[in-house]
This record gives structure tokens, C-alpha cells and sequence, in this order.
């Protein structure tokens, strides 16, 4: 027979609570305020969200591509390297 595990009340609000904290966590990249709502999700599928006070979207695991290898990259193109290939480079 299957059995159906249920959860207490302590657990389900431990379970629930753990998602509320981690989206207190998170600050808008441009004003730095913690008033986020979740809005949807890009077609990558990750999840959008977006600041009440400034209304800017941006995604919570963005990638930061530092100056050096912003510099790196513009070398690169000016070389007339594929995009592939400067990719691989830099690994971004």
C-alpha cells in the first residue's frame, strides 16, 4: 500500500517560510530596496522579478562580467574572432 506522508503544521510552515525568507534576500540592483515581487519568468525560464519603488525587472542569479574581461572581449571582437570562440575564451 502507498503511504501518504502528511506533514505537520510546524513543518508545512518551515517549508513555506523558507521561500518568503530567501525572497526577503533579495535587493533591487538599481535602488537597493527589498520591495520585490515575483513577475513572471524570462523565456530562459527563470524567475523575473521586480522592485515596487523603481518598477525595474531584473533576474535574481544575474552573471557580472567584470571590467578585465569586458576589455578582454572588445580585443577579441576588434580581432574579428567568432562569438563562439570568445566565448570559450573568457568562459563566459
Amino acid at each position: 500500500m502507498n503511504k501518504v506522508e502528511r506533514l505537520s503544521v510546524r513543518e508545512a510552515l518551515t517549508i513555506s517560510l523558507r521561500g518568503a525568507i530567501s525572497m526577503n534576500n533579495l535587493h533591487c540592483p538599481q535602488c537597493g530596496l527589498s520591495h520585490i515581487k515575483r513577475n513572471g519568468y524570462t523565456h530562459y525560464g527563470k524567475q523575473n522579478h521586480r522592485c515596487k519603488d523603481c518598477d525595474r525587472q531584473f533576474v535574481e542569479d544575474f552573471q557580472h562580467i567584470g571590467e578585465e574581461v569586458k576589455d578582454l572581449i572588445k580585443v577579441l571582437l576588434l580581432e574579428r574572432l567568432s562569438l563562439r570562440g570568445i566565448c570559450r575564451v573568457t568562459r563566459v
